[in-house]
């Protein structure tokens, strides 16, 4: 939060415009955080609730003070406006600025809410053959803006484990006895209900309103969850070792980098075997093509759809640096890139698991039924992701090994039986998608590293890195 902003504690905004930013600031397409980018996705929240008219400076901050009470300053609001031009249309009205988004940016923000919570209510209340729309619809949203607005352990129940389908009173300190016998039981419903889409939803609420509750109610730690930090442990995926390395370039670098150092904060970071194998095989992989055409501009052009993978133009970087030294050196530089990693986020490299374990019967015949149906998951998302060629350019083995730390995080899961968590951080959506959606999950192994690094910013307090 910019240190211009106010915000405007003990008054928080109406059911329905949160539950909307939820599904605009967590939609599928976005797993990159920053307080700017969340002030932009209120933004575009407003223009969509004024149906995308022209709107002055002044305006705007009234609409954010009157929908979202979060008052902004003219200087800060034209800041987050001219750093996104792409997003906004100005023109002059009366020798004063007016400005509204453009008809793409739009049309993307009316399709991202349609997969706000009112969505799976209203789902809901058609599946159950509910006659009181509106008593029920009320109800739920009575519940839901009481848990992620007045108590935090609905944050907790993210951490510590349990099941959305689980939440109980006790667990989220709702106090719902006021509401009459048929409201409980409706909401009651909602909550058991089987709906993957719906329980996704209900994640990114809590989360969303973790957000803003950061933006309403200041940046200082939460004392009563500070406990909840201590014995939790994160895995990280591989696509996050080649954005904290920079290969995907400087501004992915600095948003892991700010989350590493809160993980290094609160939580102790792995890479297993089998991430580092299929990081440096990818590497070299990538090595071998350059090699066939060394001229890095290229591949630059041919690979840019691999927007994970983008260590051509990496190499062109380098290489133009490096004119007199070989692809080996490269290599190398790649590695002691890595080393760096290792020892400044103080990770446990190389983590293996052990070996009656992962040759057990058991494992085994779990680890393939993930890799199965995580392919089988990426394969039914198809025109929404990276096709097959493309991912198999940079590693063919992806599925076996997510799946392989996947069972291995719910058996460290069972041993510690609550005593720790464990996540597997990672920017795959299709591989957190299969996580959120599959039956025998009780709750999230994957999680975006952006979504845990606005829990641990609640947990821990802002540093001067999460401000950046």
């Amino acid at each position: 939060m910019a240190v211009v902003s106010t915000p405007i504690k003990d008054n928080i905004a109406q059911q329905k415009d949160i539950f909307r930013l939820a599904a605009t600031l967590y939609s599928e397409t976005s797993n990159v955080y920053s307080s700017g980018e969340t002030q932009l996705q209120i933004l575009k929240c407003i223009f969509v609730k004024c149906e995308n008219r022209y709107l002055t400076t002044d305006e705007i901050i009234a609409k954010l003070l009157d929908i979202y009470k979060y008052h902004i300053t003219e200087n800060e609001l034209v800041s987050i406006i001219e750093s996104s031009q792409r997003t906004f249309l100005c023109v002059n009205l009366d020798k004063e600025n007016a400005y509204k988004l453009t008809e793409t940016a739009y049309s993307q923000t009316v399709e991202s809410q349609k997969d706000s919570i009112d969505t799976y209510i209203d789902q809901f209340i058609e599946d159950s053959a509910i006659q009181n729309n509106q008593d029920c619809k009320d109800a739920i949203h009575q519940y839901l803006y009481k848990l992620t607005t007045s108590n935090v352990n609905s944050y907790q129940v993210i951490l510590s484990g349990n099941a959305g389908i689980d939440f109980s009173d006790q667990d989220l300190s709702v106090n719902i006895d006021y509401m009459p016998d048929n409201q409980r039981q409706m909401v009651q419903k909602f909550l058991e209900w089987d709906n993957a889409e719906k329980n996704i939803a209900l994640f990114n609420v809590v989360l969303c309103c973790l957000e803003y509750c950061l933006l309403i109610n200041g940046d200082s730690p939460n004392k009563l969850m500070q406990s909840s930090i201590r014995k939790r442990e994160v895995y990280l995926d591989t696509n996050m070792i080649f954005r904290a390395l920079g290969i995907n370039g400087p501004s992915r670098q600095k948003v892991v980098e700010a989350f590493l150092l809160k993980c290094r904060q609160a939580k102790k970071i792995f890479v297993a075997s089998f991430t580092k194998t299929e990081f440096f095989e990818s590497i070299e992989a990538s090595a071998h093509k350059i090699a066939l055409y060394p001229r890095g501009k290229v591949f630059e052009g041919a690979f840019e759809q691999i927007s994970d993978y983008s260590i051509f133009s990496f190499y062109e970087e380098w290489r133009t640096k490096h004119l007199a030294l070989s692809l080996k050196y490269f290599i190398a530089h790649i590695k002691s890139l890595y080393s760096h990693f290792v020892s400044k986020y103080g990770i446990t490299d190389n983590e293996k698991i052990p070996v009656t374990i992962y040759n057990s019967k058991e494992f085994t015949e779990a680890r393939n039924s993930y890799a199965r149906s995580i392919k089988a998951k990426k394969q039914e998302i198809k025109p929404f992701n990276f096709d097959d060629e493309s991912i198999n350019l940079s590693y063919s083995r992806r599925d076996s090994h997510d799946a392989s730390i996947v069972r291995f995080i719910e058996l460290l899961r069972e041993k510690y039986n609550g005593d720790r968590d464990v996540f597997f951080v990672s920017s795959d959506k299709a591989l957190r998608f299969w996580d959120m959606t599959r039956n025998e999950n009780t709750y999230p192994v994957v999680i975006y590293p952006s979504q845990l690094f606005l829990i641990l910013v609640k947990l821990c307090g802002r540093s001067r890195w999460c401000r950046q």
